[in-house]
Parts: structure tokens; sequence; C-alpha cells
């Protein structure tokens, strides 16, 4: 009776460091998921922050792109306009060239005219 006594306390022995070894074991786990769980919230947030920052890069390279559109757009009606006005510099000269001509032509008419009645 002893033996089985003694074989009781060795067994409840037993099973209570199998429940404190099970409690700790749970407890470790318990502390290792909440560490993966923290460091997953964490890569999540840097990948959240990493995501807004490409976003904000993005929104600069675009509104940098559409500025430098804008300045070409804005070269080019500059380009067309200095050229539109070029020609018509060019064709002001030719008329002007033109009536001095016809005035030259007219003077010399005039001349030739006066020259023909002064022999006369």
């Amino acid at each position: 009776m002893e033996e089985l006594k003694q074989a009781e306390m060795v067994r409840k022995q037993l099973v209570e460091e199998e429940s404190v070894r099970m409690e700790e074991e749970n407890r470790r786990a318990a502390l290792q998921a909440q560490r993966e769980t923290e460091f997953a919230e964490g890569r999540r947030e840097r990948a959240r922050l990493h995501l807004k920052e490409l976003e904000r890069r993005h929104e600069r390279q675009n509104a940098e792109a559409t500025r430098f559109a804008e300045i070409e757009d804005e070269q080019r009606r500059t380009a067309l306009l200095t050229t539109r006005a070029q020609a018509t510099l060019d064709m002001q000269r030719s008329v002007a060239g033109e009536e001095e001509r016809v005035l030259e032509w007219r003077e010399t008419i005039a001349t030739q005219g006066m020259q023909k009645r002064a022999a006369i």
C-alpha cells in the first residue's frame, strides 16, 4: 500500500511537472508568436510608408514631367511666333524694297520726261 501511495505521489509530481513545463512552453510560444506578430506589423508599416513615399515621388515626377512638357510647348509656340514674325518682317522689307524701286523708277521716268521737255 505504501508503494501505491508513493507511486501516486510520484505520478502527481510528474503530472505537476508536466503541467508546469507545458505552461512554460505555452508562455514561450505565446511570446514568440507576439514577437513574430510585432515583426510582421512592423514590416507592414514599413512597406506602407515605403509605398507612400513611392506615390509622393511618382506625383513629383509627374508634376515635373508636366512642367517640362509645358515649357517645351511654350518654346515651340515662341519658335513658331518668332518664325512668323521674321517672315512678316522679311515680307515688309521686300515690300519696302519694291516700293523704293517703284519710286526710283517714277523719279527716273519723271526726270526723263523733264529732260525731253527741256530738249524740245
